[in-house]
């Protein structure tokens, strides 16, 4: 029988606005989670409290799914911040995110 060892690369992390998180998700997952948020809202009206507020819900947990318990609230100074900083917030740790693992990947096995 042959015996393998598969050399996994370490854990990413990213460094944002001074603090350190580790990916709690693959690259893949991320954009997963990205889509279904873009196919959720797309063409939803979230101007009304109700809606706001959902999707500001979900944007948190989607940051706080990719970089751990808590780090929106890092990022952010605050319990719930606003709808347009947390988008911007999950589109650029979406991004930096994909960078990063493709950057780990190539150092992994290059």
């Amino acid at each position: 029988m042959k015996e393998m060892t598969i050399r996994m690369p370490e854990p990413v992390k990213l460094k944002i606005n001074g603090h350190i998180f580790q990916l709690q998700k693959s690259d893949v997952e991320i954009l997963h989670m990205v889509q279904d948020a873009k196919r959720k809202y797309e063409g939803r009206n979230i101007s009304g409290v109700d809606g706001a507020l959902e999707a500001a819900g979900d944007l948190q947990r989607m940051i706080d799914g990719i970089l751990g318990k808590g780090a929106t609230r890092k990022l952010s100074g605050c319990d719930r911040p606003g709808l347009a900083f947390s988008y911007h917030m999950l589109t650029e740790i979406a991004q930096g995110a994909v960078e990063a693992c493709a950057q780990a990947l190539v150092e992994a096995y290059a």
